[in-house]
């Protein structure tokens, strides 16, 4: 039997289109060789004026920190609000921030005002003690970077030793506000504490890690050294604020007579603890 053969086909002129689905894919797969750059931080572009007077007004300090954290310019600009008070309230804190701040002389010298409590009663462990001469010799260590430093207060179970007030005394030369605690040790008349001239405020409180002493007799009353008295009334004309003794009942009280003999014209604020008033006489 013969085949029957169909109409022969013949070939379109034009080419037949192809899928674009292969192009599509080949376009997907190819990795742009373009590097991705960070978005542009316009922040970084304010002049560090500006950045400043934000941060002088914003009244949040965790605030100023976060702007601080959006670029190296703007934490250098902000370092004088950030760190223009520092309050180390508990022996990690005295530990970690002392020792950190002895190797930053870029953040020490914007410090103004420096309040360290090592051993803090209310914030320390039992058991747990910090060496307070170690904490001492930090902050003399920095006080030569610390040249904006304006007032200090040390509030620790004992008073400093010799050499943090000599360092404060050499190199803080704004320091006008000085406070510090005082244990059971004597207050030495030869204590470098009262070389300070021309201070606005002066605090001088008692301390103490245990109540003990209660079973004993009512303390003795002490007389504070003669030169504590000289630096108050001849070299702090300008005095404008006076603390004295801790609260009742205090393990030390001391004869605050000699108050009574100061002329400070811009007093605006004197607190006398524990204390007693002794009637003057002429050996004293």
């Amino acid at each position: 039997m013969a085949a029957v053969e169909g109409p022969a086909r013949t070939r379109s002129p034009w080419p037949r289109p192809s899928s674009p689905i292969p192009r599509i894919k080949r376009m997907l797969s190819i990795k742009s060789t373009t590097p991705r750059t960070a978005p542009e931080n316009h922040l970084c572009t304010i002049p560090t004026e500006v950045i400043r007077n934000v941060g002088h007004h914003v009244s949040s300090l965790r605030d100023v920190l976060s702007i601080s954290l959006t670029c190296h310019r703007a934490r250098t600009a902000l370092f004088p609000r950030l760190y223009a008070n520092v309050e180390l309230s508990t022996n990690r804190q005295c530990k970690a921030a002392l020792e950190a701040l002895t190797h930053r002389p870029r953040v020490t010298r914007h410090i103004c005002r420096l309040i360290v409590r090592p051993n803090n009663v209310e914030r320390t462990p039992q058991g747990e003690y910090l060496d307070e001469p170690y904490v001492a010799s930090l902050i003399a260590t920095m006080a030569i970077r610390m040249s904006s430093l304006r007032s200090f207060y040390w509030d620790g179970l004992e008073m400093p030793n010799d050499e943090l007030w000599l360092s404060l005394r050499k190199f803080c030369p704004l320091l006008k506000s000085l406070g510090t605690s005082v244990g059971y040790l004597p207050i030495r008349n030869t204590n470098p504490l009262f070389d300070f001239r021309d201070l606005i405020s002066f605090t001088l409180s008692v301390k103490s890690d245990s109540l003990e002493w209660l079973s004993d007799e009512r303390p003795e009353i002490e007389k504070l050294p003669r030169r504590c008295w000289e630096m108050l009334l001849e070299n702090c004309p300008n005095l404008q604020e006076l603390s004295i003794g801790g609260s009742a009942p205090s393990p030390r009280i001391f004869d605050t007579r000699h108050v009574t003999a100061g002329r400070w014209p811009r007093l605006r604020k004197l607190t006398l603890g524990d204390m007693q008033l002794l009637p003057l006489n002429d050996r004293d």
